[in-house]
C-alpha cells in the first residue's frame, strides 16, 4: 500500500534521480534533476547532473541526506531497474505573488518584482536559522522584505536600507511593518517618528524598531534607548526566536495579534 502511494506520487516541479555507485568501498550518490512532469513509473528520459556525494553507511543511512538537506523536500522514493528515484517538491513560499505585490506597492522594489528579478535570497528552513547564515545571504543585497510565520499568522517588515552587519541602527521614514490579511491584501504600519527604525547587528537577524519586531536577537537585549551594551560582541542569535512588542517605533494597532517575548517562528523569508 505504501509503495503504491509512492509510485502514484508525481512531482510537477523537480525530480531527483539518485544513482548509487560503489567506489573503493564508498557509496557515491549522484544527483540528477529534471524540471518536467515525471513519476516513479515514468522517469524523465534526460537529467541534468547536479553533483555527487560520497558516504560510507548503509543505504537507509546514506539517503538520510535527502531529508537533512534543507534545499530538498522529499515526497516519495522508489526503486526501478536498480536505480533509486526520489520525487521531490520545492519548499513552499509563505506569500504568493499577489501578496508580495501588495506589500511592495509604493516602494521602488515593486519594479524588481515586475521585472522578475526579485528573489527569496534567504529562507530559514532552507539556509539555516543562525544569524550568520542570514547575513551570508542578505548583506549587501539591497533593500529587502522580511516575511515571518508564527502562531498561524504571516507578517513581517520592509527594510529600504538593507543589511551590512554594521552593528548600528539607521533611521527611515519609508520602512514599515505589515501583516497579511488574505491573498493580495495586507495591512501596513509606518514608522511613528524619525527614530531608530532598523537595527543591523551581525549577531542578530532582522530587527525593526527598539522592541517592535526583533528576529533572532542576540543575548544582549535591544533596550528602550537604542541598543544594549556590547551588542557587536554577543554570540549569534537564532532566528527561530523573536521578541515582538509592536507599538514602540511602528504605529501598529490591536489587530496585530502576535506579541510577546521568545516567540517561536515557523519560517523566516527575505526577498531582495
Amino acid at each position: 500500500m505504501r509503495a503504491d502511494r509512492m509510485r502514484k506520487n508525481v512531482c510537477f516541479a523537480v525530480v531527483l534521480l539518485v544513482q548509487l555507485l560503489h567506489i573503493d568501498g564508498f557509496a557515491s550518490i549522484r544527483l540528477f534533476r529534471h524540471n518536467k512532469l515525471c513519476s516513479i513509473r515514468s522517469p524523465c528520459p534526460q537529467f541534468l547532473s547536479i553533483g555527487d556525494l560520497a558516504i560510507t553507511e548503509s543505504l537507509s543511512d546514506s539517503l538520510s541526506f535527502l531529508t537533512a538537506n534543507p534545499s530538498i523536500v522529499v515526497s516519495g522514493l522508489g526503486l526501478t531497474g536498480g536505480l533509486l528515484y526520489a520525487t521531490t517538491r520545492p519548499p513552499q513560499r509563505l506569500i504568493d505573488d499577489n501578496t508580495l505585490q501588495a506589500i511592495l506597492e509604493t516602494t521602488y522594489m515593486a519594479k524588481q518584482q515586475q521585472k522578475g528579478t526579485l528573489q527569496c535570497v534567504y529562507k530559514a528552513t532552507r539556509d539555516g536559522w543562525k544569524a550568520n547564515a542570514f547575513h551570508d545571504k542578505v548583506d549587501f543585497a539591497g533593500s529587502g522584505v522580511v516575511v515571518v510565520q508564527a502562531q498561524g499568522k504571516v507578517f513581517g517588515g520592509y527594510n529600504p536600507n538593507g543589511w551590512r552587519s554594521t552593528d548600528d541602527y539607521t533611521t527611515s521614514t519609508t520602512a514599515f511593518l505589515f501583516r497579511v490579511v488574505s491573498s493580495g491584501r495586507v495591512e501596513k504600519y509606518k514608522v511613528q517618528a524619525n527614530g531608530p527604525a532598523l537595527f543591523d547587528y551581525a549577531s542578530a537577524g532582522p530587527c525593526f524598531g527598539t522592541t517592535d519586531l526583533l528576529i533572532g536577537p542576540p543575548q544582549a537585549a535591544v533596550l528602550g534607548g537604542f541598543a544594549g551594551p556590547n551588542m557587536e560582541n554577543e554570540p549569534p542569535g537564532s532566528l527561530q526566536v523573536a521578541t515582538i512588542l509592536p507599538g514602540q517605533t511602528y504605529d501598529t494597532d490591536a489587530r496585530w495579534k502576535v506579541r510577546g517575548y521568545k516567540i517561536r517562528l515557523q519560517e523566516v523569508e527575505v526577498y531582495c
